[in-house]
Parts: C-alpha cells; structure tokens; sequence
C-alpha cells in the first residue's frame, strides 16, 4: 500500500493543481500503490502534455531539483522536470514515449482515459489500471504485470 507521506505529497499537489487548467494524471508505481497493487512506491509520477508541464514547473517552482527538459534512454524519453517535496521526488512528464519492441517509439502516451479517486475531499486524477497493465506489458516488466492483474482480477 502506499505510504502516508506519499499520500500527503500526493495531496499537496493536487491541491496546487486544482482550479487549474491542467491536464494531468498519475501514473507509475505511486498510482498502482494507490490502487491497490502490491508495490512500493519510490517517487510520485505525473504525466502532463506541453502546455501542463510548463504550468506545473511555474506553481512547483520552490520544490524544482530540475527544470523540464527534454531527456531520453535506451528505453524511455520525455520532457522531463524534478521535484522534492517531504523528500519525495517527483517527476513530471510530458510528452512521454517508450520504446517498443520493433526499435521504433511509440505514440506519445495520452491523457484522455483517466479516473479520478477521492482522497479527504480532493480529486485526484489516476491513469486506470488496465492502461497501466498494457504499457507494463509492453515494456516487459511482467512482474509488475502480474500484480496488476491480481487487482484487475479482483475488481
């Protein structure tokens, strides 16, 4: 499960975000903890578009360990900035993108399917376990995969 100072965190954000006219969501291992699936979260991860990352960097500017750029690996690359907050990091993307199976990236990863979860009033907006399953899938981090399904199956 996820732990309290991940779930303050998580709702301090939210709260700066909110009445702002931001498209964003949680995703990664902080979104599956707070689903239900058995993993530890390390780091809080947000995923934006363009226009999002720039106002998210503006209003998080006190907590900024690194301003958003652009930055990719064998495996991933996004527009990328870092934050601390309570001593979590956070990392928020936009324009995120993996790399599949045939050498090729993918589509850039969208924000249109979400749900929301209600933590002591505030909405927070949480990338579905299904598409979390499919992109762990797809990057081959079956165990991950395999923990997701057990909530899936569950639900």
């Amino acid at each position: 499960m996820i732990s309290e100072k991940h779930l303050i965190v998580i709702k301090k954000i939210a709260k700066i975000l909110s009445n702002k006219k931001i498209d964003w969501t949680l995703i990664g291992s902080a979104n599956l903890s707070l689903q239900g699936v058995e993993i530890e979260a390390n780091d809080i991860d947000i995923l934006t578009d363009k226009k999002g990352i720039e106002e998210i960097d503006s209003l998080l500017s006190e907590f900024r360990i690194q301003k958003p750029t652009y930055s990719s690996t064998n495996m991933f690359r996004s527009c990328r900035g870092l934050y601390i907050i309570e001593s979590i990091q956070i990392d928020i993307m936009s324009d995120f993108q993996y790399h599949k199976k045939d050498s090729l990236w993918s589509e850039k990863m969208g924000l249109n399917e979400k749900n929301f979860i209600e933590l002591n009033g505030i909405k927070i907006p949480i990338r579905p376990l299904k598409k979390e399953y499919e992109f762990y899938i797809r990057m081959r981090r079956l165990e991950k995969a395999k923990k997701i399904k057990e909530v899936l199956d569950k639900n």
